[in-house]
């Protein structure tokens, strides 16, 4: 038995997490999240079911759109440094754009 995967001759290879996915994730698991927390309080106060159900979807839905502007101007600053741009988020996001719509 291999104790370590060079002693197999294999190279190990890591791939990167996508940050999109991860920002996806993380937007549904805080809606998810938000709503149930609103429900449960909502049923345990015996207050309105839908009042809570709608609380808690709402403050999901800006959870995730919070999480995804984060994301994407993180994505937009990275992407404008590995083309060599890094004046600001504005240029950056620029210098993803072109860089997307290459063919």
């Amino acid at each position: 038995m291999a104790r370590s995967v060079g002693d197999l001759g294999v190279l190990p290879v890591r791939r990167r997490p996508s940050k999109r996915g991860v920002a996806l994730l993380a937007a549904v698991d805080l809606a998810v999240l938000a709503s149930g927390a609103g429900y449960l309080i909502g049923q345990s106060g015996g207050a309105d079911k839908e009042a809570a159900i709608l609380a808690g979807r709402h403050s999901g839905q800006l959870a995730g759109k919070k999480s995804g502007l984060e994301q994407g101007y993180a994505a937009g600053l990275e992407s404008g440094r590995q083309l060599g741009v890094r004046r600001s988020y504005r240029r950056a996001y620029h210098a993803a754009v072109r860089e997307a719509r290459k063919p």
